[in-house]
């Protein structure tokens, strides 16, 4: 990778780093640059996220795809009755949703 605006110094450690397993390099949330934490605080802090039952609801696959289906058939309606148009509906639906995973 391109270090455009590390000294050379900057660049070894970084190398350096990038070969520890216990570290985590992602890209923030909000701005530019690089967030290196830790793997095993990271996992914590995600654990616990996703623990909070205020925030969080553990579904199945089947109400997944019930709710995938739902939402395919209001697109087909509002496509029949003219509400939207092809190219709306082609843009609305997704055939094959992807589940997300936390990385």
């Amino acid at each position: 990778p391109k270090y455009l605006n590390l000294t050379k110094n900057e660049k070894q450690l970084l190398d350096e780093l990038r070969g520890d397993p216990k570290l985590r390099f992602m890209k923030p949330d909000k701005g530019g640059g690089m967030a290196v934490v830790n793997n095993v605080d990271y996992n914590n802090k995600i654990f616990c996220m996703l623990q909070d039952e205020t925030r969080y609801e553990c579904v199945s696959r089947n109400e997944i795809n019930i709710s995938f289906r739902k939402i395919r058939l209001l697109l087909e309606d509002s496509l029949y009755q003219g509400a939207i148009n092809e190219e709306m509906f082609n843009f609305l639906n997704i055939d094959q949703p992807t589940i997300p995973i936390a990385f």
